[in-house]
């Protein structure tokens, strides 16, 4: 699973645009969004990595936001955001990923 396909499915969730992702802009939706990313990624095991590298994927910030990140939606799961709680985001994404992965599998076994 690549990360773009990761920060795609989560913009699309949060209703913003790849760029304003990668942008600097702190409005409410787009930090979650990132957050959130981060979260998926590091808690979720679906992309571990080191969070200096999930913070320059998530907007160019450096460890030690990324890591605050992840703390933040670790202890906010049960908060709602926008009417809906973060977990049922977090469990929507990680659904459409599944979804995504289980259908690249099929695809790529169909070939071999």
């Amino acid at each position: 699973m690549s990360y773009h396909r990761t920060i795609t499915v989560t913009c699309e969730a949060f209703n913003i645009t790849v760029q304003e992702f990668h942008g600097r802009c702190r409005r409410g939706r787009i930090v979650i969004a990132r957050d959130v990313f981060v979260y998926i990624c590091q808690a979720e095991k679906y992309q571990p990595k080191l969070f200096s590298e999930l913070g320059k994927l998530s907007g160019g910030r450096d460890r030690t936001s990324a890591y605050n990140s992840y703390v933040k939606i670790r202890d906010q799961l049960n908060q709602r955001y926008d009417g809906k709680y973060i977990r049922d985001y977090v469990a929507e994404i990680k659904s459409q990923l599944n979804e995504i992965y289980d259908f690249a599998e099929t695809i790529q076994s169909n070939i071999l």
